[in-house]
């Protein structure tokens, strides 16, 4: 890390809260990502068996459980329409 020198914009930059609540290491959004992603899929499953029970069709939850993303999958998508917004905005801006 950069040392900051004493009333740099850099230190004052260190003491928010936004440095301090949103600067994360790649193991810690990792970490986040498979956290998220495992409790949507949870609530997926959840929800999904709630509506097998109702209409009898538990068929439906493993052929769900098979297209659910894993965290990596998801990371992809995320970078996949970034790419897609920054072309869209580039195109625009001309």
């Amino acid at each position: 890390m950069v040392s900051a020198e004493p009333g740099s914009k850099l230190q004052l930059f260190e003491q928010t809260s936004q440095y301090r609540h949103w600067r994360f290491t790649p193991e810690t959004l990792e970490t986040l990502r498979a956290a998220n992603n495992k409790q949507g899929v949870d609530r997926v499953l959840h929800a999904l068996r709630e509506e097998a029970h109702m209409d009898d069709q538990s068929s439906r939850i493993s052929e769900a459980t098979t297209n659910l993303l894993s965290p990596f999958e998801e990371l992809q998508l995320i970078n996949h329409y970034l790419q897609m917004i920054v072309r869209t905005i580039t195109a625009l801006a001309r």
